[in-house]
């Protein structure tokens, strides 16, 4: 198994009036981590964050379907049920889901990454627990959000394929890093600052 990396590479990062939503890449899997952040009510300090990895081309397939207003025939029930990817291991079920803002805005999108405990079935799949919540995090995402994410991710798969660098199949974090909050996820002395250049919002 390839060596997780704490640090993976930061390909987008927006900050709003409640939180963040960052995008990074994780070469040696090639997967794409969705990372979504709540500060606290007093703005200084993270409330709770939570971590989604999706396979980088399932993820560009899906921001192209976006942009290209072709959602609803890519995925077919998208309209009513959105777009969910789910992973997850012995310590946590990941869930992360893409849909309309607030359920029926169609003039904005709506990332979420939930955290649930882990229901384990014959064969090695995770279930979600809906049950018991570990913790779910949100934000909304603008049209023109989607077209930065997508350039960005689309620009590292094509530097990641002219280096010739193998990629390996169906890769996952191994056990410890699906916490839904860690000390390495605050925001570092300064970063809070950048709130001040707050774009969009919930």
């Amino acid at each position: 198994m390839a060596e997780f990396k704490k640090n993976d590479e930061l390909l987008y990062k927006q900050w709003h009036r409640k939180g963040f939503l960052a995008v990074e890449y994780w070469p040696e899997g090639n997967k794409v981590v969705i990372d979504i952040g709540t500060l606290n009510d007093n703005g200084k300090g993270l409330a709770g964050s939570a971590k989604c990895w999706l396979d980088a081309y399932e993820f560009l397939a899906y921001l192209r379907a976006e942009l290209m207003r072709n959602v609803s025939r890519s995925f077919p029930n998208y309209e009513t049920k959105g777009w969910a990817v789910y992973g997850g291991n012995a310590k946590a079920s990941r869930v992360f889901r893409a849909g309309f803002w607030m359920g029926n805005d169609a003039t904005a999108r709506e990332f979420n990454c939930e955290h649930y405990q882990p229901i384990m079935k014959e064969g090695g799949a995770i279930m979600p627990d809906t049950a018991n919540p570990i913790t779910k995090q949100k934000c909304k995402v603008t049209f023109a959000q989607l077209g930065q994410m997508f350039e960005a991710v689309q620009a590292r798969i094509i530097a990641q394929s002219v280096r010739g660098i193998k990629v390996e199949d169906s890769v996952e974090p191994p056990a410890g890093v699906m916490v839904e909050s860690s000390d390495d996820n605050k925001p570092k002395q300064g970063e809070v600052a950048e709130q001040a250049e707050h774009i969009g919002e919930f």
